[in-house]
């Protein structure tokens, strides 16, 4: 019974292909056949020509609209005038053909979605333009099926345009994510921000106990990563940083002065490293500033 089960879903996928010849597209527009790849690699959803504009050919957008009104006219995708789908049988078998060749279609979209969701710490540069790009993050990620640190920097970036907007539903599920990709591609320092990510929205959702539990995760992690590469400065900054932010939550959420200024003053001794160590570097002494003004007024 198994078998002709598995028979009869070979067979469908078969007619189905056979009805979207894409071997005939591929052979004769070998140019649309990748457009229409690419394409694929996008939510089955209605796509504007703006946001096809700059994933898909932002060198030449009056070619892209040519080369998609010309798969519009053979069927290959659907359009109402205003946006552009494709459909989710086509897009089923265009994902399965190109299963080993994902990344490669994919990458120069995600190199542009970093440049979309481009930030200044923790401030997106580019919020008034995010929004419809930020729809199609967790479809693009779901068809490329893959881990690795270019994509999982898209979601860091999208959490603090999700966070800025208010939107911590959103923020949480892309913090999930992040520590999901960080996971399966073995990445323990964005496993680490994906924690600290998960403790301030936890914090801002009034989950404490979460929120608690987030930051012991992201703090534990930066400093086994320190401990074991002690000359890094993005890990002793990690480190530093997450002490920061405990002694924050104790401060502002737990009014455990006791354990504020102990986590302050770990901040502190790491900041004063990364400031002597490197003078020309305003935002360690600004940060070491900052953290020696805190443990003033917990003393006054």
């Amino acid at each position: 019974m198994l078998n002709v089960k598995k028979e009869t879903v070979k067979s469908t996928d078969q007619v189905i292909e056979a009805l979207y010849d894409v071997a005939d597209l591929q052979q004769h527009h070998a140019d649309l056949h990748e457009l229409l790849c690419t394409f694929a690699l996008l939510p089955a959803e209605n796509h504007p020509p703006m946001v096809l504009a700059e994933l898909l050919n932002p060198d030449d957008k009056p070619g892209l609209k040519r080369a998609l009104d010309q798969l519009a006219q053979k069927g290959w995708l659907t359009t109402d005038g205003k946006t552009c789908r494709i459909s989710p049988v086509v897009q089923k078998i265009l994902l399965q053909r190109n299963a080993e060749r994902r990344w490669e279609l994919g990458e120069p979209i995600v190199k542009h979605l970093q440049q979309v969701f481009e930030t200044e710490g923790y401030h997106a540069k580019n919020i008034a333009t995010e929004g419809p790009f930020a729809e199609l993050v967790f479809g693009l990620a779901d068809n490329l099926e893959l881990a690795n640190n270019d994509l999982a920097m898209v979601f860091d970036r999208l959490w603090v345009y999700h966070t800025a907007i208010g939107n911590l539903a959103k923020a949480m599920d892309t913090a999930q994510n992040l520590r999901e990709l960080s996971e399966k591609s073995g990445d323990k320092n964005g496993l680490a921000i994906s924690y600290s990510k998960l403790g301030e929205t936890h914090t801002a959702l009034g989950h404490l106990p979460q929120a608690l539990t987030s930051f012991e995760d992201a703090s534990s992690m930066t400093k086994e990563l320190h401990e074991a590469y002690p000359q890094n400065v993005s890990f002793k900054n990690g480190l530093a940083v997450s002490y920061a932010k405990f002694g924050w939550f104790y401060f502002d959420k737990k009014k455990d002065h006791k354990k504020t200024q102990f986590y302050y003053e770990q901040c502190q001794a790491l900041h004063q490293e990364l400031a002597h160590a490197y003078p020309d570097y305003v935002e360690f002494q600004n940060r070491l500033n900052w953290v020696q003004n805190a443990l003033k007024n917990l003393d006054s």
